[in-house]
């Protein structure tokens, strides 16, 4: 079956004739595959890895299970794309097909090194990290990836646990620097005689406050300044840190990190407040910015895949904060706008005037404004309801936002701020995407993803938006747009 998917797909790439959906699909629900968020055709997808940008395409790799929509059997799936919304899939791009990896490709990154890309990638017994390098670099797709007979890149001697590099940093004394999730912290490690494929260890970069493990770090530099940040998945979510990064030279000196916005476990500093983990960021080359990937885990019952990639955000300097950061969607998204469905402004709602819209469907993007009031005199507390039953309206998906008089906020009850700045305005923005659900508030100050399977998925393209207020409120502005389906599965 896996031959057969494959070599479909590849003739799809190439323009050869359609695919026959029915015979790759063993579900009898298709309704509930996203038409704008990368995923594979079928089965179990988690953490993204590395995403990079060279020769004019976009890749994307996570990890996949090949033979079911439940977690085993790890490689790294493969997508590529030119402009981030219409990804083709590959085959598998890293096959579990070495002895040393033989019980799983783990998460890794990507890193262009002398003009070459290289995935850096760990394994099960987390004793070593392994690079594999392209097969052939005039192919745009750069489907075939060679490993080494033999890892080079070995555990630290003092440390438990050795997984998940970082994409590298090249010093200015020509030494590559990475990162690796250790039990004490992420171990940094530097590259020997320059060498990307020799590393010495040079100790933990940032020790750990939460007593347990940093999974999928990430260190990068925070776009527009000169600080950076470090990411670390742990008790469930995505948490960062923004410091002062000196870079020390030689090839077994540990660098060093000054914070500056506090433990990376304190502020509720974190990507997402959701359903999103795993995270992965990396540099977009032609539009000089930084994006982010998570990864979203839900299963719909009848279907044979479980999870998505969240829509690609991109990663900024909050302009409201100091040493903090904000993520919203990517713009090319309004490429995708089929039609607009709603436009409103300075619309009174009231606990007796419920905002109703039917027959939106699923695939929405919705961008609102709201007079909340200003320090001591905010105060708001209304929801969004999407995805309603046009058969049953008990069914649907909520996302509760209020505001208080301390200029503190909750979406759907994760914290956020109201700045002095704001002038009493609270921006929302929805992404829906069939299945899936992606909140911002504030210019994406804060982040909350859902899953969202309705109950009654065959009316998912006559799905109805509410909005509601517990009080009076001032809508100040309401567009909705239809948003066409960029995957390539109906």
């Amino acid at each position: 079956m896996a031959g057969q998917l494959w070599g479909a797909l590849l003739c799809t790439i190439l323009g050869a004739s359609a695919i026959d959906w029915e015979a790759i699909m063993d579900s009898n629900v298709a309704e509930y595959y996203t038409a704008f968020h990368a995923q594979p055709l079928k089965n179990w997808l988690n953490d993204p890895n590395g995403p990079l940008y060279y020769n004019g395409r976009y890749h994307l790799f996570f990890q996949y299970n090949p033979y079911y929509w439940k977690w085993g059997n790890m490689n790294w799936y493969h997508m590529t794309s030119e402009d981030l919304l219409h990804w083709e899939h590959l085959p598998i791009g890293l096959p579990n097909d070495k002895n040393y990896d033989k019980d799983g490709v783990f998460s890794g990154s990507a890193t262009i090194v002398n003009g070459v890309p290289v995935l850096t990638y760990s394994v099960d017994s987390q004793r070593w990290l392994v690079n594999a390098y392209p097969k052939n670099l005039s192919d745009p797709y750069l489907i075939e990836w060679t490993k080494p007979d033999a890892p080079t890149i070995f555990r630290p001697n003092n440390t438990a646990g050795f997984r998940d590099p970082t994409e590298a940093i090249l010093g200015d004394d020509g030494v590559w620097r990475m990162w690796a999730a250790c039990d004490m912290g992420p171990c940094q490690l530097k590259s020997k005689k320059k060498d990307f494929n020799l590393w010495t260890y040079v100790g933990i970069f940032l020790p750990t406050t939460s007593g347990g493990i940093y999974e999928c770090p990430d260190f990068f530099v925070l776009p527009g300044t000169d600080k950076y940040v470090f990411k670390g998945s742990v008790k469930g979510q995505e948490w960062w840190t923004v410091g002062e990064y000196t870079s020390i030279p030689g090839e077994h000196t540990l660098d060093k990190y000054k914070l500056l916005s506090g433990d990376i476990l304190e502020n509720n500093q974190r990507f997402d407040m959701g359903n999103f983990y795993a995270s992965k960021t990396f540099y977009d080359t032609p539009n000089d910015r930084r994006v982010l990937f998570g990864w979203v885990n839900y299963h719909c019952n009848q279907t044979d895949w479980s999870g998505v990639q969240s829509f690609p955000r991109v990663v900024l300097p909050d302009p409201g904060k100091d040493n903090s950061l904000i993520t919203v969607p990517i713009p090319e998204l309004e490429s995708l706008y089929d039609e607009q469905l709603v436009k409103e402004s300075n619309l009174v709602i009231t606990p007796s005037t419920k905002v109703f819209y039917e027959n939106m469907g699923s695939q929405l993007d919705i961008k609102a404004k709201f007079f909340v009031g200003e320090g001591a005199n905010a105060s708001a507390s209304f929801s969004f309801r999407v995805g309603i039953n046009p058969k049953n309206e008990n069914d649907f998906n909520e996302i509760p936002i209020a505001v208080g008089k301390a200029n503190n906020g909750t979406l759907i009850g994760a914290p956020f701020e109201m700045y002095d700045s704001d002038k009493g305005i609270l921006e929302v923005r929805i992404l829906m995407d069939r299945s899936i659900v992606e909140t911002f508030v504030q210019g994406g100050r804060r982040a909350f993803t859902q899953s969202w399977c309705p109950g009654n998925y065959r009316a998912i393209d006559e799905m109805a938006v509410e909005i509601s207020s517990a009080s009076k409120i001032l809508m100040k502005e309401l567009v909705v747009h239809s948003v066409k389906k960029a995957n390539i599965r109906p």
